[in-house]
């Protein structure tokens, strides 16, 4: 199985290539491509989510993209000045692997892109769809409000009161955690890509959380991964 962005190519590429009704639906379509990790060598947690894709099948991808759409760029985006079909490239999560491995690629071909950061984890907190993920999995002794083990998709709805104190002392946990989770890009990362006129960085809130669970604090969130990022424009 493909990752979400592969799977969306593969029916743009089917939807064109079908009766013209689809065609003539798909050639007024503004189509956003969003990719995780683009690695050689995934880490689990990508892995388990589907949320990885090689180098070589994110080039082919962009060249199956590109010979179908017009690839804009937020600013094209924005001011609403672009042709039809169109597409645009974007990654969630700040995964390393975006700056070193996918950033080349789209540079070689000249396509610009939007990376959506969390700049907790870049800043050396663990993050926190990664940590509740491996509670669930790997973590016998730890149980939820009700006392019980987080099961099927419960582990999205965990809280900070539920998940901090387990934690406390835990150094070798969180360790765990981040490489389960897998590398993200450092700040060094982002001061070499913030001189790239291709790449723009947006924002993907402070940390990972689940947003329907943040309430009031949506905002505070996002207004302080904003001035996080402010650093990097």
């Amino acid at each position: 199985m493909g990752s979400p962005a592969h799977l969306a190519a593969q029916w743009a590429n089917r939807l064109l290539a079908t009766a013209p009704f689809n065609r003539k639906i798909l050639e007024k379509a503004l189509v956003v491509f969003l990719y995780h990790e683009v690695s050689g060598s995934p880490s689990e947690f990508n892995r388990l989510f589907n949320l990885t894709v090689s180098p070589d099948s994110f080039s082919r991808h962009l060249d199956l993209i590109r010979s179908r759409f017009h690839i804009i760029g937020p600013e094209e985006l924005l001011s609403g000045n672009y042709h039809r079909p169109a597409a645009l490239i974007t990654f969630d999560d700040g995964n390393l692997s975006v700056f070193h491995e996918a950033f080349p690629i789209l540079k070689s071909k000249g396509i610009p892109s939007v990376a959506f950061l969390n700049m907790g984890p870049i800043q050396g907190e663990v993050c926190w769809s990664g940590l509740v993920t491996y509670l669930q999995r790997y973590e016998p002794g730890f149980v939820s409000r009700d006392g019980r083990r987080p099961a099927g998709n419960e582990f999205r709805d965990l809280t900070e009161a539920e998940v901090m104190p387990y934690l406390e002392g835990k150094e070798a946990l969180l360790e765990r955690v981040r490489i389960f989770r897998g590398p993200v890009a450092s700040e060094a990362d982002l001061r070499a890509a913030a001189g790239d006129p291709l790449v723009t960085l947006g924002n993907h809130l402070y940390n990972h959380y689940n947003a329907t669970l943040l309430s009031d604090r949506l905002k505070e969130e996002y207004l302080k991964n904003q001035r996080l990022l402010e650093g990097y424009s």
